[in-house]
């Protein structure tokens, strides 16, 4: 079982890749975003988006839970007042949706460089 070292330098070569590109973005977003550095700058704008639709995900699936064991009413409060809490009325769901245009924006200028 021997590795094949032509594959482990791609390899690598791949990774450096990916850290150098994650470097080159990170850059970008301490210059262009307001709130400078980014603490995951690896995170995509489609990574940002699948933490907000499993935070309403999580949300609708603890309401189900709600209504099944009490009634409708109790899971429908519990929906209204978690899609409020959780979504609409959490800045920090708010200010993901704003990084996620600034993470478009620094992927887009780390390829053309």
């Amino acid at each position: 079982m021997s590795s094949d070292p032509a594959k482990e330098r791609q390899k690598s070569q791949v990774v450096l890749s990916n850290e150098g590109e994650t470097e080159r973005v990170r850059q970008i977003l301490r210059y262009e975003s307001p709130e400078g550095e980014p603490a995951h700058p690896e995170l995509t704008r489609a990574g940002i988006m699948l933490m907000i639709v499993a935070s309403a995900a999580l949300v609708v699936l603890i309401a189900a839970v709600v209504a099944l064991v009490w009634s409708l009413a109790a899971g429908s409060v519990v929906l209204v007042f978690g899609m409020g809490l959780a979504c609409i009325g959490n800045p920090v769901i708010w200010a993901a949706i704003m990084r996620m245009g600034e993470r478009e924006d620094a992927d887009r200028r780390a390829a053309d460089a």
